[in-house]
């Protein structure tokens, strides 16, 4: 589980920054060609970074919990549901 979701961060890291790579080259060809201006531009670049971080969060928190929910389908045993057993069985050797 943690592989699938630590590939889906790389992924999305990696869309991130190919992303603001074509954005900042559309917008250089815009200024370049006086459609806009230098200042412009580079607000545009960071108004389209910020909604791109937007949609990786979102995306983020969408295959979280995807996983959370397939772990509960398929009664996967999780560190929590270890610790309550383990302090249950203390608690029970103590008695």
């Amino acid at each position: 589980m943690k592989n699938v979701l630590k590939k889906s961060m790389q992924f999305s890291m990696g869309v991130y920054v190919k992303t603001r790579k074509e954005v900042q080259g559309l917008i250089n060809e815009l200024v370049k060609n006086k459609y806009l201006d230098k200042k412009e531009g580079e607000k545009l670049v960071e108004e389209a970074m910020m909604q791109s971080k937007k949609i990786e969060a979102k995306v983020e928190r969408q295959v979280r919990n995807t996983l959370a929910e397939a772990i509960k389908k398929l009664k996967v045993v999780t560190q929590k549901d270890l610790a309550i057993l383990e302090r249950k069985l203390r608690a029970r050797k103590k008695k």
